[in-house]
């Protein structure tokens, strides 16, 4: 699943919904688990859904977003577990 980050105008909203794909905003991370690059996964709240609708995802998923920069920057002890990504 795609996710689309960031703000963004109503028509263009439209035409993310408009081009077929499932995409997501995420609104912001909100906690996360796991001690390994491997095993670590984020509470994602998701723009637009209530927060009974923040799903767990993967690292993987998250990479290169706003989100987890901003999180790592309230976070520096996952630093030295992420390293490099």
């Amino acid at each position: 699943v795609a996710k689309v980050e960031g703000e963004h105008t109503l028509e263009e909203m439209k035409r993310i919904a408009a081009s077929g794909e499932n995409e997501f905003l995420v609104d912001c991370l909100l906690d996360h688990r796991g001690k390994s690059k491997k095993d670590l996964e984020f509470l994602v709240s998701w723009s637009g859904y209530e927060p009974e609708e923040s799903t767990w995802e993967p690292l993987r998923e998250l990479k290169d977003t706003i989100a987890l920069d901003e999180y790592l920057e309230e976070h520096e002890e996952l630093k030295h577990v992420i390293g490099h990504i």
